[in-house]
């Protein structure tokens, strides 16, 4: 350690060479370790004897009846997660927002229902604009070739579209 005349007690202390550990001789450290050893022992075998020999019965008790019509004889109050036997992913082709709701989270849907309406507003713009853009293609010879297939498949659009709701 180099040692300089303007050093204090306190900075020589903090840079001396640390004290080295004291440890246990060899016979105590066995004596500790057999007596851990003894004392997890015991713990486990009070543990297993009060398990056994219990007066008050296991802490669950299950009966088992067949289900039947009546009144309700006992209530059950517990706690935990009710997890669903059946669950059924709902996705969409297309994505827009929510004009209607015809089901609420964890109803039962009858098949056939209406589970949701998206707003149509945005796919009506989107028709009026291919509309313009196919008025504005008919000026260009490329823009001829593609109105004579958008009239062949104008009525596929319009049957997979569905009618109208104007409302």
């Amino acid at each position: 350690m180099h040692e300089f005349p303007c050093m204090t007690d306190a900075a020589r202390a903090a840079t001396a060479a640390p004290a080295p550990r004291r440890t246990l001789p060899k016979r105590h450290r066995r004596v500790a370790v057999i007596g851990g050893i003894a004392v997890v022992a015991a713990g486990l075998g009070i543990y297993a004897w009060r398990a056994t020999h219990s007066s008050d019965g296991p802490a669950f008790h299950f009966e088992l009846a067949p289900a039947s019509r009546g009144p309700i004889q006992a209530k059950v109050t517990a706690t935990g997660t009710v997890n669903p036997i059946v669950t059924v992913q709902v996705g969409t082709q297309v994505s827009g927002t929510i004009e209607r709701l015809g089901a609420d989270f964890n109803s039962v849907v009858a098949p056939g229902q209406m589970v949701a309406q998206i707003d149509a507003r945005l796919f009506r713009a989107a028709v009026a604009q291919a509309k313009v853009a196919a008025k504005a293609a008919t000026q260009t010879e490329t823009g001829k070739k593609a109105i004579g297939w958008l009239k062949a498949m104008k009525d596929e659009v319009i049957d997979a579209m569905g009618p109208a709701d104007d409302d």
